[in-house]
This record gives C-alpha cells, sequence and structure tokens, in this order.
C-alpha cells in the first residue's frame, strides 16, 4: 500500500496538513477521518 504511505508522507507536518487538507479536502470530512485513522 504504497499510496498510503506517500499519504502519511504528505500529512507528516502540521502546516502541510492544515495546507493540503484546505487545498484538496475543504468539506470532505469522511476523507479527513480516514486520514486521520492512517495517521494513528
Amino acid at each position: 500500500m504504497h499510496g498510503a504511505y506517500y499519504i502519511t508522507r504528505l500529512f507528516y507536518c502540521k502546516e502541510m496538513q492544515n495546507f493540503y487538507m484546505k487545498k484538496y479536502f475543504p468539506k470532505n470530512m469522511k476523507v479527513l477521518m480516514e486520514f486521520q485513522f492512517f495517521k494513528g
């Protein structure tokens, strides 16, 4: 699952996380929840 690993790398920093969340997931709460789960 290289996809999950790549996403984890992208969302490693909080600033990057906030940036990507606002840019790509402005109102996709379901996706955000999944990302939180991936982070642990």
